[in-house]
């Protein structure tokens, strides 16, 4: 009677887990059309994230071929960040990503004291003017819900 119970069990476990993975199927056949891409002129604009490597001292002689005894990143020209207007990229919980930097609340950037941060914006503050921050760009691909 045992085995027979456990038996009958199985077989019920079968039988209902066959039926509640069909959703899984009907996702899967959304998801199997051809999606577009970047194309071929778009990938090639990119800027290439490789970084390119340059000898600082001379050649040292291995044979046939040189080889770098030091390497250093090749120097790319310095922005003036303080003449860039401030511009808010991302706020995650009380900290915000102002011109590629985090910062927290009553954290000082550029003369201004940051006193709020919101879910869609923050308010900065120097003596009497307050400055708000709105994100600049906000992404389609990219979205967080919380509920």
């Amino acid at each position: 009677m045992k085995t027979q119970l456990i038996a009958l069990t199985l077989f019920a476990t079968l039988l209902q887990a066959d039926t509640s993975t069909s959703w899984i199927d009907q996702k899967v056949e959304e998801i199997k059309p051809q999606r577009q891409g970047l194309n071929t002129s778009t990938i090639n604009a990119l800027k290439s994230p490789f970084i390119v490597i340059r000898a600082e001292q001379g050649p040292v002689s291995t044979g046939t071929k040189t080889a770098s005894t030091e390497a250093t990143k090749e120097a790319e020209p310095e922005r003036d960040m303080s003449k860039e207007p401030l511009t808010l990229q991302a706020i995650l919980n009380t900290s915000a990503l102002i011109n590629g930097e985090w910062h927290k609340e009553s954290a000082v950037i550029r003369g201004y004291t940051l006193v709020e941060v919101r879910n869609d914006y923050v308010t900065l503050e120097r003596k009497n003017k307050k400055l708000k921050l709105f994100i600049a760009q906000k992404s389609k691909n990219l979205n967080i819900s919380t509920k």
